[in-house]
């Protein structure tokens, strides 16, 4: 038996020997001083007399010397606990010769000697002893669901009145547990001898046959009488059966009787639903042959129908492939009416820088001043009715490429609905085509109507949206076809299905693009200038702009407008 350890507040001594007494009192000098039992993983200490203590009393000793010095400050001391000398406990020692000698040499008694155990030995010989010897050790009981612990030299009376012991059935010889025979005697045991119920019935037989005997054999039963079926529903006993038919024959003749004229009566009544029924069943047959007959002529007028669902289904897919047919050559033929538009444009273009041309010449011939204006308009009319555009209202230019830059501009942006206002982009239309002394407050206006992230495009397919780029930082902008990639890095400043802007380093942006319809070759990003509305500012995609002068894009708030602009 392993000794216990007992641990307790208040710094009280923690148990950590061997709890024995010793038969030879000379060999208490291997008793530990601290706990005064037999010393347990001996330990030496460094004083001068080599004084030693158990390995565990020692350590808590030692705890509590630490925690009594822990607010002082000063150096921890620690003293022998039997001549109060000071030692160092990273001189202590174990002594394993020592832990033998207590273990397999030194003669204790048994821990049940208190009790009349009269046995001795050594530590290591107990546990043997005290597992299969002792008569005053505690031992379990054998039987299942017992709790009991009894001393070894009582088990003979004990098993003898354990209310778990097994016993015998006397009636059907099964295994049960003797506080269960009751149970078993009562709902278990089927060889249990039993008493008939029937009243005047003395026989005794085994539980499992009083049910057939009760029910079938028994001649104390109760049986119904034969005539029950007529109208007698008297209970008889079995063995008075006879007697009780024989004193009642007048009474079943009786109901005898009445129920052959209530059948006969009966079969009459049958015999006419029979003929009724009969009938039903003839007129049923005729609707049948009507129904069929019609069923005919159905099937026939549905198999007409369905030879001309079957045509027309065939010329509905005639007409379906002559359809895909000509959706594809009405493809053709704008595509090629596109390329023709296009060709009209250039050829349009060039007639109009031919007029400006014409114009410098002139211009420089004449040696007119540094302001140059207009006093003819019908070549500026001719030109701008050519490519589809109005004339500006303000005719004044500096050079006569101010008119190319007129004429050669996008068309103008139509009205724009979002956040339930409307906006009309009349101002920028204006910004757009000539010098506008509001040029800037058309563009702050336009900017705070617009939400952050948020793309407004016009009937051209050139596209607008706003972000927020609170430092000047580089500037690199990238199409990508999948957002999700860059989307969970910790660097990005704001994202949407549309974009997201990505900021590392300590300067420079990242702004990848994925709109429909814009990509590499066919158009450019931008971005809108705020002050110098003489050009815009284009970013070159997947390389940086280091030399961006941010106060000619950004607005109050460090807000940018860019544009996405087909080539």
């Amino acid at each position: 038996m392993t000794s216990r350890r007992q641990s307790q507040n208040g710094g009280k001594i923690k148990t950590g020997g061997y709890e024995f007494k010793v038969k030879d009192l000379t060999n208490e000098i291997y008793q530990c001083k601290i706990c005064t039992h037999l010393i347990r993983t001996y330990i030496e200490l460094p004083c001068t007399e080599f004084h030693g203590f158990c390995k565990n009393c020692l350590i808590d000793l030692e705890r509590q010397t630490m925690e009594r010095n822990d607010n002082s400050g000063e150096r921890v001391k620690y003293f022998c606990k039997i001549c109060g000398e000071e030692y160092d406990p990273a001189n202590k020692k174990d002594h394993e010769r020592t832990d033998k000698i207590i273990l397999g040499h030194v003669e204790v008694l048994c821990k049940q000697s208190i009790i009349g155990c009269q046995w001795t030995g050594t530590i290591k010989a107990f546990k043997g002893h005290n597992n299969n010897d002792c008569l005053y050790a505690e031992v379990p009981c054998k039987f299942a669901g017992c709790q009991d612990l009894y001393l070894r030299k009582d088990r003979q009376k004990h098993e003898k009145d354990c209310p778990h012991r097994i016993v015998k059935c006397e009636y059907c010889q099964a295994d049960v547990k003797f506080l269960h025979v009751k149970v078993h005697n009562d709902i278990e045991c089927q060889l249990i001898p039993v008493n008939c119920s029937n009243e005047n019935c003395n026989q005794s037989m085994p539980k499992k046959e009083i049910g057939d005997h009760q029910n079938n054999k028994c001649v104390f039963r109760k049986v119904p009488c034969s005539f029950q079926e007529v109208g007698c529903y008297a209970q008889v006993i079995c063995k008075d059966l006879g007697v009780h038919e024989a004193d009642s024959h007048a009474v079943h003749t009786t109901l005898l009787l009445k129920k052959i004229l209530k059948v006969e009566q009966e079969s009459t009544e049958t015999k006419r639903d029979y003929k009724a029924m009969k009938n039903e069943l003839q007129d049923s047959k005729r609707d049948i042959n009507e129904v069929q007959k019609e069923l005919g002529t159905t099937q026939a007028r549905y198999n007409i129908m369905k030879k001309e669902n079957d045509k027309l289904r065939q010329e509905l897919n005639t007409a379906k492939t002559e359809l895909e047919e000509c959706k594809r050559e009405n493809v053709r033929k704008t595509l090629k009416l596109e390329q023709d538009v296009s060709e009209i444009r250039k050829n349009q273009e060039n007639l109009v820088k031919g007029h400006v041309e014409i114009a410098k010449v002139v211009n420089k011939n004449a040696n007119i001043s540094n302001e140059y204006r207009i006093q003819d308009l019908s070549l500026i009319q001719q030109t701008c009715a050519i490519v589809g555009k109005s004339l500006p209202r303000k005719t004044s230019f500096k050079t006569p490429e101010d008119i190319f830059d007129v004429i050669s501009r996008p068309n103008p942006i139509q009205p724009i609905d979002f956040k339930e206002k409307h906006f009309d982009f009349e101002d920028i239309n204006r910004v757009l085509q000539y010098p506008y002394p509001n040029y800037t407050n058309n563009v702050r206006k336009m900017c705070n109507l617009m939400e952050k992230g948020k793309i407004y495009t016009d009937v051209y397919g050139n596209s607008f949206f706003k972000l927020f780029l609170p430092q000047d930082n580089y500037l690199n902008a990238q199409y990508k076809d999948y957002l999700d990639t860059i989307r969970e890095s910790s660097s990005t400043e704001f994202e949407n299905n549309n974009m997201v802007l990505w900021k590392f380093g300590s300067g420079h942006y990242n702004l990848y693009i994925n709109v429909d319809g814009f990509n590499y070759d066919n158009s450019v990003i931008g971005l809108v200038r705020v002050r110098d509305f003489f050009e815009n500012w284009p970013l070159t995609f997947n390389g940086e702009r280091n030399a961006i002068d941010w106060n000619k894009f950004r607005l109050g708030g460090k807000n940018v407008i860019f544009f996405l602009r087909r080539k």
